[in-house]
Formats: structure tokens, sequence, C-alpha cells
């Protein structure tokens, strides 16, 4: 498990957002063998996924991005990027008894470009990826990607807590019941950028936004309508926007607004976080407080519901 969350998820996660994040598309590392991750690895997660989102949002992707010596186009990079996690992340939430829900969207794409790596060099018996496991063709497009990459959907760790799949032992009391973790996975349906007026040399550009979302579930589900503000320049990115989210959580059904940013610059700390704003629920979620982050088609929440 520790392999599987220092190698194949934290350690090449930094390094690609490190290398996208750089103005000339070059990762800090050609391997990242010997890496270990910080004390608090959601946090190191949080902080390479705002980099790298920022990253793309200020146009990396279309610039190549090299490992070592070797250059790949920034789609390419980017498409294999997001085969890797939606399989290792599978890998070490169900290794771990966790739910992953990633976008329909985002397996489809995976479907699309997975072939290009899978070839007889690489899949097969003893080889980096197992043989393909058959799949309904009308299987979830996330359980399809899986079987194509070696998983068996259907695969189930034996019985034990979170805690004891992430550490190796120890226990978990949920008898408190003292709110509620939300994991909602979700697909931006809008991004139309207005861009302000600026007379060259003026700095960074600035933006306004106008977004909108589908929450695709279990736990949230609903639509978002907001409005962004954001700021890309050659040394630094930021944005922050704020969404009134209408629809389901946890069996409560009204609306609350969600309040977010993102900021990333040379010699800087990145900041990823999100908020709900006080007093802004509704119906069933009237009271709703709660904290955490958005970033790459995941909003993270922990809340306290009302009643709760």
């Amino acid at each position: 498990m520790g392999q599987l969350r220092d190698h194949h998820v934290l350690g090449w996660l930094t390094n690609f957002a490190a290398g996208f994040a750089d103005p000339h598309g070059q990762a800090p590392h050609a391997t990242v063998e010997g890496y270990r991750s910080p004390p608090d690895p959601a946090a190191e997660v949080r902080a390479a996924a705002g980099t790298l989102i920022g990253a793309i949002r200020g146009g990396a992707g279309t610039r190549p991005l090299t490992l070592g010596d070797a250059a790949m186009p920034g789609e390419m990079a980017l498409d294999m990027i997001l085969w890797e996690y939606l399989v290792h992340g599978w890998d070490l939430a169900r290794a771990t008894g966790q739910a992953w829900s990633p976008s329909t969207a985002a397996a489809v794409r995976s479907l699309g470009f997975a072939p290009t790596m899978l070839t007889p060099d690489y899949q097969g018996e003893g080889k980096a990826f197992a043989p393909a496991v058959t799949v309904a063709e009308d299987a979830p497009a996330i359980e399809r990607l899986m079987g194509l990459s070696g998983r068996n959907p259907s695969w189930q760790p034996p019985s034990r807590t979170r805690e004891e799949g992430l550490s190796g032992s120890g226990s978990v009391d949920n008898s408190a019941g003292a709110g509620v973790h939300v994991e909602a996975p979700f697909t931006m349906d809008a991004w139309d950028v207005v861009a302000d007026e600026m007379a060259p040399g003026e700095g960074p550009v600035t933006a306004r936004v106008v977004l909108a979302k589908t929450y695709s579930g279990p736990v949230l589900v609903g639509v978002a309508h907001g409005h962004a503000l954001t700021t890309q320049g050659a040394d630094g990115a930021s944005y922050v926007a704020q969404e009134r989210i209408i629809g389901t959580l946890a069996g409560g059904e009204g609306s609350f607004v969600l309040e977010h940013r993102a900021s990333m610059g040379e010699g800087h700390p990145t900041v990823v976080d999100a908020s709900i704003v006080p007093g802004s629920g509704t119906g069933a979620l009237t009271g709703i407080t709660g904290r955490g982050h958005v970033a790459h088609e995941l909003t993270t929440l922990d809340v306290q519901l009302p009643h709760g």
C-alpha cells in the first residue's frame, strides 16, 4: 500500500504538477524512485492537484512536458496522467474500502487513450499490466476501463476498516456521528471566460467567469451555477469562485453556496480551499456548515448537517 501511495500516486503527481507549472515544461525528476510521502499525504495531494490545475488553466497543456531528456506533447501527458490516476485511484480506493466515483467523461476519454499504452510489451502475464479482464459492454465506463487495464471491477478486499487499509492496523469509532465526509465528483458544464480590458504591460491577465456544474453523487446529486474571478500571470495564477449548489446531499434536499479558491506561484505555497458560506443553506440543508477543497473535478468537504 505504501508503494502504491508513494510511487504511483504522490510521487508522480507532485513531479508532473511541478513539470507543468515550470515555464519550460521541465519536470524536476526523470523518475520518482526513493520518493517518500510527507506526514500529511492528503495535504500533499491537494497542493499538487492545485498546482496542476492552475498550470493547465494557464495553458501549460499546450506545450511539451519533459521528463529527463525525453519530451512528450502536453495533451498526451495529460491523457496519461488522467488514465494513471483513474486506475491507481481505483486501486487505492478499493484496497482501503473507500468510494471511487470519477466522472464518466473522464473514464470515457481514458478508454480511448489506454489502448495506445497497453501494447503487448506492457500488458500480459508478468508485465506492468495484467491481462485484460472481460467486462460487459454495457457496464459503466469506469468498470470497462478497469477491465481493460487488467483489473477485475468486482474485486473487494477482505473486510476491514478504512484506517486498517491505510496503515495496516487500528480501528474506527463512528459512533459519534459528528458530521458527514463528502466526496462529490462533478462535470464542468460551462466555464465561460470574459477577459478584462487591459492595456499591454499592465500585468497579469484578469477575467470573469460564468460557471455551471453537475454533481453526480452518490452523496451529493445536483447542479451548480456561479461565478469566478481569475488572475493569470507569468509568475503565478489564482481564482476565487462562488457557486450555488441545488440538489440532495446525504438525503437532505435544499441548496447552499460554496466558496472556493486556489492560488499558486513560484516561491509561494499553493493554496487550495473551500468553505460553505454561513447562513446560505435552504430547505433541509438550512444551517449547513463545512470546509474542504475543490480539485480535479472532485469537491471534498467535511460538513455538519442540521440536526445531525
